[in-house]
Order: C-alpha cells, then sequence, then structure tokens
C-alpha cells in the first residue's frame, strides 16, 4: 500500500482453520474475526494516505457448517461403514485435504524461491509422505479409498475408470443401498451406464440429469442450487465413483463431517455454501442477485476491475 502496487491480494485464514476445530461460535472462533476486523480497519486507515486510490473488496470461497463428526454420532467412519458394506479392506483418509493442499502450495512457493537444498527438499519430502495413500490405478493391489472433505465422502474404486451405479450394484450389491438407507447420510450420487447423473436417497432417487424423480427427492432439503452443482461435481473427469454426502438437520442445518472436524466445509448442507463478498457501493451497485460458483464470482470480479481502469473491457480488447 505504501509503495502504491497496483494490485494487492492477501489471504487471511485463521478464521477458517480455527472454527474447524472448535465451531464457528466458540470465543476463540469469534475472536479471530475481530483480529481481521482490527486489521482491514487498519489496511483501510493506511489506504487513505496512500500514493494512489485503493479499493477495498472482502471475501470469503464459503461459509461453514457446524456439527459433530459423522465418527463421532455413529460409532464409524464412512470407511469403516463401506468396508462393511462391501465386505473389503477399505483405506479410510481422515487427514485433512485441505491441509494437504496448503502444503502443496507452501512446498511449490519454497520451491519456485531459489531456497534450495536442505529446505527445500524437506518440504517436499514431508508433502510426499503426507499424500502417499496411492491413487486408484497405480497397482493391482490398488485399496478401496474413502475420504472425506466436510461432510462429503468421496468414494474410490478398483480400476483406472469409474464404475457406473450397475457395475457397482453387480459387484457389491449392498454398498449403494446401504449408504443411502444410513440415517447419517442424507444422498449418494454416482453416474449411470448412459453417463446419466443420480441421486440416491433412503426413499427415492433423482436423475439429475433429466430432473425426474422417483419416490421422495433426496436433494429437496438441500436448496434449489444442490442439482445443478451436484451435476457437475460428478461430471468432473476426476470425479469418484460415488460421492456420499451427510443429512443436514432441517432447523439447526447442522452436519455431520466424515472429517475430524466441528465445522466444515466441502458438501452440501447448512451454511457452507454461503459465502461473503463485501465491497464499495458503487463496485456492488448491479450485481446480480445471486453469485454462484467460481466462474460467475471470476466474471464479477474482472467487472470491478474494468470499471476502476485496472484492466482493459472486453470492448476495447475487440
Amino acid at each position: 500500500l505504501r509503495r502504491g502496487t497496483k494490485c494487492i491480494y492477501v489471504d487471511y485464514v485463521d478464521y477458517d482453520e480455527i472454527a474447524h476445530h472448535a465451531g464457528m461460535f466458540r470465543l476463540e472462533s469469534l475472536a479471530a474475526l475481530d483480529g481481521l476486523d482490527r486489521t482491514l480497519g487498519a489496511l483501510a486507515e493506511l489506504a487513505g494516505s496512500a500514493p494512489r486510490r485503493y479499493r477495498l473488496v472482502v471475501l470469503s470461497d464459503h461459509g461453514q457448517s457446524q456439527g459433530t463428526p459423522f465418527a463421532d454420532k455413529y460409532d464409524q467412519t464412512l470407511g469403516d461403514l463401506c468396508a462393511e458394506l462391501m465386505q473389503e479392506q477399505v483405506q479410510n483418509v481422515d487427514a485433512s485435504v485441505e491441509g494437504l493442499g496448503r502444503a502443496d502450495s507452501i512446498a511449490g512457493d519454497v520451491a519456485s524461491g531459489g531456497l534450495s537444498g536442505k529446505l527445500a527438499g524437506r518440504a517436499d519430502e514431508v508433502l510426499t509422505k503426507a499424500q502417499e495413500t496411492p491413487a486408484p490405478g497405480d497397482a493391482a493391489e490398488d485399496p478401496v479409498v474413502v475420504l472425506g472433505s466436510g461432510n462429503l465422502g468421496l468414494v474410490y474404486l478398483r480400476g483406472d475408470r469409474r464404475l457406473s451405479l450397475q457395475a457397482l450394484e453387480h459387484q457389491w450389491p449392498a454398498l449403494v443401498p446401504g449408504l443411502a438407507g444410513h440415517p447419517g447420510v442424507g444422498f449418494v450420487a454416482g453416474i449411470d451406464d448412459d453417463g446419466g447423473a443420480w441421486a440416491i436417497g433412503s426413499g427415492g432417487r433423482r436423475n439429475i440429469t433429466s430432473g425426474a424423480v422417483e419416490g421422495t427427492d433426496p436433494l429437496a432439503g438441500f436448496g434449489q442450487h444442490a442439482a445443478r452443482v451436484l451435476k457437475l461435481a460428478l461430471m468432473h473427469p476426476e470425479a469418484p465413483d460415488l460421492y456420499v454426502n451427510s443429512t443436514v438437520d432441517p432447523v439447526t442445518g447442522d452436519v455431520a463431517a466424515f472429517e475430524g472436524l466441528v465445522g466444515s466445509h466441502g458438501g452440501l448442507g447448512g451454511w457452507q455454501d454461503r459465502a461473503v463478498l463485501m465491497g464499495p457501493a458503487d463496485l456492488m451497485a448491479g450485481l446480480p442477485e445471486r453469485i454462484e460458483g467460481a466462474g460467475e464470482l471470476h466474471q464479477v470480479l474482472v467487472a470491478m476491475l474494468e470499471s476502476c481502469g485496472q484492466r482493459a473491457t472486453t470492448a476495447s480488447r475487440d
């Protein structure tokens, strides 16, 4: 700010880290928000005396939901449940996936920063050990791998291609019905032989591709956006064989994370899919009522840069 740098981006992750383990409304979590508020206040004050005009925009990439972890509530992990239903050995990965991503980023920063030898090598070694879980298809003895991203479970089965719901029914007939019927599972999602996307619950199923519902819609309690975002997730080439989403309490919004986290995000339910975007009134004017997904958010932020003259408009580029 003092140097007049054109654009500045800063990440503040304290609240996210603390709320994961303490919960959203604990005093230590709220203290982190209070500290962040003071920091933003200091930046705003400093911006007032900077050599150029600055506009402060604050956003979160997601919200956070709360609830008793699945393993604590039902005395078994999602991996244990899959192993029981499949009568197979299952590798349950309960380390924080988000933490591995941050470790990957730090290791990359260290390596690219020219810090040689022992420091960069050690960072890479630590990351490698943290990510030693074999990827499906890497070896003949691949395990079935189950991991959690908040209250979203990802089930990767053996082989170098995704298995359809029909193939799963043939090989492990109890798996999908057993997961869908568990009291802690809201729905299971996968693709059929024709590539169609399905969400399956204890009382019915929904063809996400066509919108047709048989019995009770398993996505009814997850918001109007649930089918859209779930379909996108299922169509990703790197998607697992099955997505498993925990139930959400209709009154409190509580979910049950498949990791050992009190506060979580990654799936559907509660406040985790409600992010925050704050900015100067003139930049926020005319925004769509709802911004859904990183793609739409990117367009909004680029439009802000264009309106400030920090980026050429589409018309001038053409």
